[in-house]
């Protein structure tokens, strides 16, 4: 099992669009909606959509897990 986790190889592939208008209004109404929830301590998060308005030429790592494919 040590073996298969060690050699284990993550990548994630994305069609080279952008959202269409009613994806981007799908997004935000569910963010809207969650906008005020709390967690277990009372905590919330601030979340945000941010919009890449040029395509991007080369693949690469975003955040810290995996490879990500046309973001």
């Amino acid at each position: 099992m040590q073996k298969a986790m060690k050699e284990r190889h993550s990548v994630r592939t994305f069609e080279k669009v952008f959202l269409s208008t009613k994806d981007k209004a799908l997004i935000e109404s569910i963010l809207a909606e969650h906008k005020n929830m709390q967690g277990p301590f009372k905590h919330t998060i601030k979340t945000i959509l941010l919009e890449n308005t040029q395509p991007s030429k080369k693949e690469g790592i975003i955040g810290t897990y995996g490879f990500v494919k046309n973001a």
